[in-house]
């Protein structure tokens, strides 16, 4: 009875979904394998931006879990993608923002609490990807990790920032600088670093806590630590992680 209950209610809040991108001349693929879990339905935010009609496909596979509190913000005029690969399960307050881009979780993801991912291009995440309490990723055009690696607690990866120059114009309006980031399998980013624009770190390499990664290629394999990261030592095979 629980089950019919809840396949009830997410097909409820599916048609609501469909009837406000519908509002907005956007159109809903939806690609469901049975009624994912959930404590409350995704909070839902339809952004118009008067922009051509476009689609959003949403995508969850068998055995995922929605959470509970997530936010779910799309932006209309364009096309975009959310897919929630087998088994991926989601904590509290998740938000996950799409402007006209994709977002891809492979299988057995985690998304803890309070994580944030927002793409206007192409984040694609492998397996068994760990994305930890309060962690952030922005995408404009490719950020990509690897399977099995992890964002610990806080950790902020973007791949463009703003020209601040230096001079009085505001920087929030100065060009977008925009360069993919990628980080192999089995990377473990620690807590509260950061992963900027033009970063690419090598399988089974570990970034330091608070350590931030400003572009260019770190080894796999290697512990990187410090502002800007640098390798500082290569990791044993048989050392733990």
């Amino acid at each position: 009875m629980a089950g019919a209950w809840r396949a009830l209610r997410f097909r409820a809040w599916a048609a609501r979904l469909r009837m406000h991108l519908r509002r907005h001349g956007e159109r809903l693929e939806l690609d469901v394998a049975g009624t994912p879990q959930f404590t409350t339905l995704p909070r839902l935010r339809v952004v118009a931006t008067g922009g051509h009609p476009g689609r959003f496909r949403l995508a969850i596979g068998a055995g995922v879990d929605l959470g509970q509190s997530m936010t779910l913000e799309v932006w209309t005029g364009g096309s975009s993608e959310l897919a929630l690969g087998e088994g991926t399960t989601l904590g509290t307050a998740v938000r996950v923002e799409l402007r006209g881009g994709r977002i891809v979780v492979g299988e057995r993801g985690q998304l803890r609490d309070g994580a944030v991912l927002k793409s206007d291009g192409e984040l694609a995440a492998g397996d068994d990807v760990l994305i930890s309490f309060g962690a952030v990723v922005h995408c404009t055009d490719d950020v990509r990790i690897g399977s099995f690696s992890t964002l610990a607690d806080r950790v902020t990866v973007t791949d463009s920032e703003h020209d601040a120059d230096g001079s009085d114009a505001p920087h929030m309006l100065r060009p977008l600088r925009v360069e993919p980031v990628a980080l192999g399998r089995n990377v473990l980013v620690s807590a509260n670093a950061v992963v900027l624009r033009g970063s690419t770190i090598g399988a089974n390499a570990v970034v330091g806590a608070g350590a931030v990664v400003a572009g260019g290629e770190l080894p796999g394999g290697w512990l990187a630590l410090g502002a800007p990261a640098k390798p500082v030592r290569e990791l044993g095979a048989d050392e733990p992680r």
